[in-house]
């Protein structure tokens, strides 16, 4: 009688020990979230990509938009 709650708690604890949680970081002033992009995305990424090049040259992203 004891042995199925038993088994159940060891098999739910162990399903739970297979979970993990993952943390972004997204800087308030970041020019790609202000763009419209998420965090993850290819779009995102590009945008990124672009910033890293050019830091702080403006709006001037003609063919990537947001993700919708």
């Amino acid at each position: 009688m004891i042995r199925t709650p038993v088994v159940a708690a060891l098999a739910l604890l162990a399903l739970a020990a297979c979970t993990e949680q993952t943390h972004s970081l997204v800087v308030a002033d970041d020019a790609c979230v202000g763009y419209g992009f998420h965090v993850g995305t290819p779009q995102y990424r590009l945008c990124s990509e672009h910033e890293a090049v050019a830091p702080g040259s403006g709006r001037n992203l003609a063919g990537l938009g947001p993700v919708r």
